[in-house]
């Protein structure tokens, strides 16, 4: 089964069914690159990160450092094979808040094919209290 759908236009936040500026849960979208294009407010209240500051960079700034190279090997396997072996699966992962510290997510991540390349979508949910202590 392919994981991979195919979208017709460019996906934003607000472009997304459901709306999900209006979401209860953080909505974070990036292309093939990694590079965020857009998200929620709810993104950038659980990572302290307000939209313009975090829409051109990278979504390694949402995750510790020890976890950049994994993420990376991710995305190149998606875009090599055009299948995603976490698409709408949820995951528990670690985020990182603008401020340095870690804390427990829930991650559900779609890829959309366009003919603009691959589109990542992520639905991204605290678990527990936000803030974990760091390792």
């Amino acid at each position: 089964i392919a994981l991979i759908a195919t979208w017709p236009e460019a996906v934003a936040v607000d472009r997304l069914p459901g709306g999900a500026a209006a979401a209860s849960a953080a909505v974070v979208v990036a292309d093939s690159s990694g590079t965020i294009q857009s998200w929620n407010p709810q993104a950038e209240a659980l990572f302290g990160w307000d939209t313009d500051e975090a829409v051109g960079r990278s979504l390694t700034m949402l995750m510790p450092p020890r976890f950049h190279d994994v993420h990376q090997a991710g995305l190149t396997r998606v875009l090599n094979s055009g299948r995603s072996e976490l698409a709408g699966r949820i995951i528990q992962l670690v985020g990182l808040h603008r401020d340095g510290s870690e804390f427990a997510i829930a991650l559900t991540v779609n890829a959309w094919h366009s003919d603009e390349g691959v589109t990542y979508t992520g639905v991204i949910r605290p678990v527990g209290g936000r803030h974990v202590r760091a390792d």
